[in-house]
C-alpha cells in the first residue's frame, strides 16, 4: 500500500502551496486513474509517490518504507514512466542488458509479446524510433520488470489511435490482483474502461476519489431528451444524438456504465452546481 499523509509541496521560489494538506491510501491490486487539467500537478504527485521529489510536509510510505529516503528494496518495487522520456540511442538487446537486471522479476519473453502487441519491431535501434514508437518500447520494457506497482505519466500522449487502443489491451493484459497501476492523465477517453479507481485533483484538493463500482451504485448515466430528466440531472451536457446527464440513483434501479469524462467535466467545470455537493456523500 502507498500511503499519503498531510502532503504539501510548492515549486522552488514559489511561496504558493501546490497542494493543500493531501492525505489519502493507494490500496494494492487496483488500476488508478488520476485526473486533472494541465498544472494542476498530477506528474509533481506522481514524482512525490515515487521519491523523486520531496515535500514540504508531510510524509509518503511505499509499504510502510518512507519513500523520500529512496532505499533499495523501496525502489525495486516500482517502475516510472514519465511523460517525456529520453532513451539511449542502442538497440533493444543492449537496452535490456543494461537496465533489465536491476527488476528481478523482468521477463524478456513478455517484454518481446508486449513489443509485438504494440506493434513495435524488436530489431529497430532505439535511435530510429518515433516518439511514440520509443513510448511503446519503454512500456513493453516497464510491464516486462513485473514491479509490484506501475505508475504512468500521460502514457498515451504521442500514440496514434491503434496504438491507444493497444496500449488498453496490453494494460487490461497484464494487469493482476498483485499489482497496483497508476496512470495519471488529462485525456479521460483514453483509459475510462481500464481504471476500477478515480481520483480527480482539482484546486489543491481532491475532488473525488473512490471505485469506479461505488460511483456506479450511487449515479446513474443517461442519455435523453426527456426534458422532465434533465431538469432534475445533477449535470447535463448537450450533444447531437441526445443529452448526456447524470442522476442519482436510487436502490431500486439497475446501475449503468460510468462516463467518467461526463463525471469529470461535471465536477470541474463549475463548483456551483449539485454534482458537486453530492458527490461529497459517496
Amino acid at each position: 500500500m502507498i500511503e499519503v499523509k498531510n502532503l504539501d509541496y510548492s515549486y522552488q521560489g514559489s511561496e504558493q502551496s501546490l497542494f493543500g494538506n493531501l492525505s489519502f491510501n493507494i490500496p494494492e491490486g487496483h488500476i488508478y486513474g488520476f485526473l486533472g487539467n494541465n498544472g494542476v500537478g498530477k506528474s509533481t504527485l506522481l514524482y512525490l509517490l515515487t521519491g523523486l521529489i520531496r515535500p514540504k510536509s508531510g510524509e509518503i510510505l511505499l509499504d510502510e518504507q518512507k519513500i523520500k529516503q529512496r532505499k533499495q528494496k523501496s525502489l525495486s518495487k516500482f517502475v516510472i514512466l514519465p511523460e517525456e522520456i529520453n532513451l539511449p540511442e542502442v538497440s533493444a538487446n543492449t537496452f535490456l542488458k543494461i537496465n533489465s537486471s536491476f527488476y528481478e522479476n523482468f521477463s524478456k519473453e513478455d517484454f518481446y509479446n508486449y513489443l509485438e502487441l504494440l506493434d513495435v519491431s524488436r530489431n529497430m535501434n532505439i535511435g530510429n524510433m518515433s516518439m511514440g514508437q520509443r513510448k511503446k518500447f519503454y512500456i513493453s520494457f516497464l510491464l516486462a520488470c513485473h514491479t509490484k506497482y506501475v505508475i504512468m505519466d500521460e502514457p498515451t500522449n504521442g500514440l496514434d489511435i491503434n496504438s491507444k487502443s493497444n496500449f488498453r489491451k496490453v494494460i487490461a493484459l497484464t494487469s493482476s490482483q498483485n499489482q497496483t497501476i497508476i496512470i495519471s492523465t488529462h485525456q479521460v477517453h483514453d483509459i475510462h474502461n481500464l481504471i476500477d479507481n478515480v481520483l480527480i485533483l482539482h484546486n489543491k484538493k481532491i475532488l473525488l476519489y473512490n471505485s469506479i463500482s461505488e460511483i456506479s451504485k450511487r449515479l446513474k448515466f443517461i442519455e435523453t431528451f426527456d426534458p422532465e430528466i434533465i431538469n432534475s440531472a445533477l449535470y447535463h451536457e448537450s450533444l447531437l444524438s441526445g443529452i448526456n446527464t447524470i442522476l442519482p440513483r436510487k436502490e431500486e434501479e439497475e446501475e449503468t456504465d460510468v462516463d467518467i469524462e461526463l463525471l469529470y467535466k461535471g465536477l470541474t467545470g463549475n463548483n456551483n452546481n449539485p454534482l458537486i455537493n453530492k458527490i461529497k456523500t459517496i
